[in-house]
């Protein structure tokens, strides 16, 4: 429904389009963590750091929706938009926004994952894949949305976590026992 009420003709446009709906799986991404993790509920720097997330991902949504809409219904590719994109106002702006929205969440999604280990809350191997692959994005600009393998990583490590709480609160005597 978000994409069907946007026009982005072009391969430049639809490039941004995409980018600018990450925020739909950042927003699930999170609430998948503090759902999966009891423990980060309950301190507020968690939150704060997830929201900051939340916020530098919209920045990058808005910025990315910017252009779309400095360029309107043209069909330009990413030569067109080098070359014709200065003379659309908005089309500068929206770009500078991404850019700044990329490295500030980057830099939310490196402290996110410095808060849920500092609580114990990811452990520290995935907490260090994480915020190696959230810094993807500032090693390759352009692939902003591939700061949410940080997050992935992130996921798999809660979510594996709760189910061998689970596992152990259904049957403790399962983990006492070698698997088969």
């Amino acid at each position: 429904m978000f994409a069907n009420s946007i026009v982005a003709n072009g391969k430049h446009a639809s490039d941004h389009l995409q980018s600018a709906k990450v925020i739909f799986p950042v927003a699930f991404s999170l609430a998948v963590i503090f759902w999966g993790a009891r423990e980060a509920r309950t301190h507020a720097d968690a939150w704060v750091t997830g929201a900051m997330v939340g916020i530098a991902f919209s920045v990058v949504a808005l910025g990315n929706l910017r252009v779309i809409w400095a360029i309107g219904g043209d069909s330009w590719t990413d030569e067109q938009a080098g070359a014709l994109g200065s003379t659309r106002p908005g089309f500068d702006a929206g770009h500078s926004l991404v850019e700044i929205g990329t490295t500030a969440a980057v830099a939310a999604i490196v402290l996110f994952v410095v808060v849920l280990h500092t609580h114990r809350i990811v452990r520290t191997g995935p907490a260090i894949a994480a915020a190696l692959l959230s810094l993807l994005p500032l090693v390759a600009p352009g692939i902003g949305p591939l700061a949410l393998l940080g997050i992935v990583v992130l996921i798999a490590d809660v979510c594996i976590q709760r189910a061998h709480q689970l596992k152990k609160a259904a049957d403790p005597s399962d983990l006492d026992e070698p698997s088969r």
